[in-house]
């Protein structure tokens, strides 16, 4: 499989949490241009690769949900024209305050079968804290339900101190999402609350709170959901979102836009592309790919990132697989390593995965677990 990754910076205004490529003005005209370097972008990757198949179509950004009727159609019909769209996913990110009857009708007529819901609370207190706008979270989610979309994903940011999780569980409990995203509240680079604990003016909750915080809720929704990669809850195997699937599973995607990254398999080649939206035109005006990141991976870098990938997911690792990659001796320190790390790993159907507690050290685990494989291999 592969997707396709679009990424559209434009939103009302940049929310305090958030380190991603975004927080560009929208108006019209601004997002004409930068669709028509998207294509641009496109025409690249089919001249070079020909007529490729695309079996996920994601917009993220920014909030893509901003887009008007004449622009979305402009982009998806030009996305159509240079490859195959299949229909098995098309997910597009939408901002609560973009959900109205218009809108619903014209995602769903230009063929998206997917909405992420960026929701991030239900208590208007914490909305406020995280700078998002107020809006009435089960009117919201019910419309979205009633105009036919089946599949439906919903992001919360937890973490806080200022998080009831309670009020939390009794919203999810009451409508049942196909889909759950939970992320942790954190001071990214980039982000105006790093610039804020760096003023000194903001203090991120301890970690220690955060993970018994998040724990606590996943353990309480892992009684209705699969629990099936570490931000990640759905409504069983039917219900993942299979576009994020495929960059756990190391399949190959492109990602179009300013800060998007790809994912080229069988070149083993992977880029980033630049952040700097003038540096971003420049480039593509002189027909080149607008990169501000390129790595060609060697064997080990591809190991690393399929140990890393593969224990962030319910999944984990085959242990033929390390098997496959370690000498004897290298097997006989990983095992003891394993044994060390007890009860945050665990052997499973012949696997290695994270239990509960495991998820909310992964980090600091798969580094362990890498600088004791990486010698012997």
């Amino acid at each position: 499989m592969m997707g396709l990754y679009v990424h559209i910076p434009f939103c009302r205004h940049k929310c305090i949490y958030c380190h991603f490529i975004s927080g560009i003005p929208y108006n019209e005209e601004r997002a004409e241009r930068y669709i028509d370097f998207l294509l641009q972008e496109a025409k690249l990757y089919r001249f070079l690769y020909g007529h490729l198949h695309f079996h996920t179509l994601y917009l993220g950004g920014g909030t893509p949900s901003l887009l008007s009727e004449r622009l979305l159609f402009r982009l998806v019909e030009g996305l159509s024209s240079l490859f195959t769209l299949e229909a098995e996913e098309r997910t597009l990110e939408v901002n609560p305050e973009d959900v109205n009857e218009e809108h619903l009708t014209m995602w769903k007529k230009a063929g998206f079968t997917r909405l992420s819901l960026g929701f991030q609370a239900v208590q208007p207190e914490l909305l406020a804290f995280l700078s998002r706008p107020l809006f009435d979270p089960d009117k919201t989610y019910e419309m979205v339900r009633e105009k036919g979309f089946s599949k439906v994903s919903v992001d919360f940011i937890v973490g806080t101190p200022l998080l009831h999780t309670h009020k939390l569980l009794k919203w999810i409990r009451k409508h049942l999402p196909p889909h759950l995203s939970l992320y942790l509240l954190s001071c990214e680079s980039g982000s105006t609350l790093a610039g804020l604990e760096r003023q000194g003016l903001f203090s991120p909750p301890p970690e220690e709170f955060q993970a018994k915080q998040y724990l606590t809720l996943a353990k309480k929704l892992s009684c209705l959901y699969e629990w099936y990669e570490i931000s990640n809850f759905s409504m069983g195997t039917q219900n993942r979102s299979l576009h994020n699937s495929l960059y756990w599973a190391y399949e190959p995607y492109i990602g179009l836009g300013i800060g998007a990254s790809g994912f080229l398999s069988w070149k083993k080649f992977r880029y980033t592309n630049t952040i700097h939206l003038p540096l971003y035109e420049r480039l593509l005006q002189k027909e080149h790919f607008p990169y501000g990141y390129e790595e060609t991976l060697g064997e080990k870098t591809e190991k690393m990132e399929k140990l890393m990938l593969g224990l962030r997911t319910s999944e984990g690792i085959p242990l033929s697989t390390l098997k496959e990659w370690a000498t004897e001796k290298g097997w006989q320190a990983f095992e003891r390593t394993v044994q060390r790390l007890a009860p945050y790993l665990e052997y499973y159907e012949e696997k290695l995965i994270l239990t509960p507690e495991g998820r909310m050290v992964a980090n600091t685990l798969i580094t362990e677990l890498w600088c004791t494989l990486e010698p012997f291999l």
